[in-house]
């Protein structure tokens, strides 16, 4: 026998002009929306950065592999944002900020040179992510370096609990 479920509107429509709701509370049954003491909707509490501490890392590599991070046994690694920079000295070099195995790429880039260029102009990427990307404990968050001209930088920024 199938089950029948039956629709009802329990919400009463407000009164035509300014109204005061008190506290309002919305949720889908995961996530929770609220307003906060600031009169503020706040979707996200759970990746407030209040009372976390931020971390950031950074370090550069030459035609080698360098580790920014090793996400902390038992934690979860949020991370926040990311940096990429290089100066250049030849073309088609790359480089990349990635997690775990060098497929994992966050940032990548590849380098440009004209004969008309000066060496040494800088270029550099920087994202800040809309959602944190969670990291889980035990895996490198490493920067690289694919040619011997070309020295990247690679910083990053997050929080783990």
């Amino acid at each position: 026998m199938a089950e029948e479920y039956q629709k009802r509107e329990l919400v009463k429509a407000l009164p035509t002009g300014t109204n005061t709701l008190g506290s309002v509370k919305v949720t889908d049954g995961t996530e929770t929306a609220s307003v906060n003491d600031q009169n503020i909707l706040d979707t996200s509490s759970e990746h407030s950065l209040k009372g976390k501490t931020i971390l950031y890392n950074s370090g550069n590599a030459l035609n080698s592999t360098t580790v920014l991070r090793t996400v902390t046994a038992g934690k979860t690694y949020y991370m926040i944002a990311a940096n990429l920079s290089w100066t250049t000295a030849a073309a088609n070099i790359d480089g990349s900020i990635y997690v775990g195995a060098t497929g994992n790429i966050i940032v990548q880039g590849i380098t440009s040179f004209k004969t008309d260029q000066q060496v040494g102009g800088g270029n550099q990427i920087n994202i800040v992510f809309p959602h944190p990307i969670p990291v889980v404990a035990g895996v490198e968050i490493k920067v690289r370096s694919a040619g011997a001209t070309e020295r990247f930088f690679g910083s990053i920024i997050g929080w783990e609990e």
